[in-house]
């Protein structure tokens, strides 16, 4: 097992691990689980790899928290190891460490999230239930509802690294990014970055509203007698700045438009004051009505808690 150091972007401190597995090959050398995880799935040999790792996280974890890091500690599980047992299962390897169940937190692709066809409810309402957390990970490449986050108990979106990528290059990844932090914000969960390799992207995400990153920016995944000298590497990183964000404003209003949004949103304005000046200067909304503070409040950025 390695492990990659999680930061919180507000104070640059190191909150949680994500376990990630590593198969050391005999000719290919060090492999991630994108070489041989599905091939585990296909010759059924990943309940074992499951259960092995999971015993091997939380007795990690738990030498963790003995050594005075009271870190929460993430783990991957295939949709293949989301059956009858696996509730059982997590809580004998929590009986045995001695790992409060609050530490860990369980992730499952959003891509088995939307596959569920009843057992992942299950597994997250029993889970939840014995206080243990759960993530939705690789979040933003496929398609789930507002609706359908709701009926469960989720603690985070982990966005992925192919959006977080995208940032300071494609409107769209970042604006996906935005609203990713919004959905999360909805349904009274965290957001986690993943991938982050700038200082901008950090910065970005950061004036986003996102609490928690990860990625070569900080530290990659380590083996465990390399994780403390990896963590006060990643202390070392100095907190981005939260950037100023921009308002998206309608795309059918002027040119001359555009420019007092956004003049007057850096200047602190209310939405109201702006509304009244597009109206004097303007008089409609791109949708043919007044302006509205409502209306110039749907296109500003949320606002951020530090």
């Amino acid at each position: 097992m390695h492990y990659q150091p999680v930061v919180d972007l507000t104070s640059g401190k190191v909150v949680a691990v994500e376990s990630l597995m590593r198969w050391q090959h005999p000719i290919l050398g060090l492999l991630g689980p994108n070489r041989f995880i599905t091939l585990a799935e296909d010759c059924g040999l990943i309940r074992q790899l499951g259960d092995w790792a999971l015993g091997r996280v939380v007795e990690d974890a738990a030498v963790l928290i003995r050594q005075g890091l009271e870190l929460d500690m993430a783990i991957n599980l295939s949709v293949h190891q989301l059956d009858d047992e696996i509730v059982a299962k997590v809580h004998g390897a929590l009986e045995s460490s001695g790992l409060g169940p609050s530490r860990l937190t369980v992730e499952v692709t959003e891509s088995a999230f939307l596959n569920d066809e009843g057992i992942t409810a299950e597994m997250c309402e029993a889970l939840s239930r014995q206080g243990v957390k759960f993530a939705i990970d690789d979040f933003g490449t496929s398609f789930s509802s507002l609706l359908r986050l709701r009926q469960y108990p989720i603690n985070a979106l982990k966005i992925d690294g192919v959006l977080v990528a995208g940032i300071g290059k494609s409107a769209d990844d970042e604006a996906t990014c935005d609203s990713i932090v919004s959905l999360a914000r909805a349904v009274g969960a965290s957001t986690v970055a993943e991938g982050v390799e700038t200082t901008e992207q950090y910065a970005v995400l950061r004036s986003m509203g996102c609490q928690r990153g990860q990625g070569w920016l900080w530290s990659p995944a380590v083996p465990m007698d390399q994780l403390g000298a990896a963590i006060a590497a990643c202390e070392g990183v100095p907190v981005a700045e939260r950037q100023p964000r921009m308002p998206r404003v309608p795309e059918a209003v002027s040119h001359a438009e555009a420019n007092l949004i956004v003049t007057m949103h850096a200047e602190g304005s209310s939405t109201h004051d702006i509304a009244a000046a597009l109206n004097r200067s303007a008089g409609r909304h791109p949708s043919g009505v007044r302006w509205t503070a409502g209306a110039v409040a749907r296109g500003l950025p949320a606002p951020v808690t530090s």
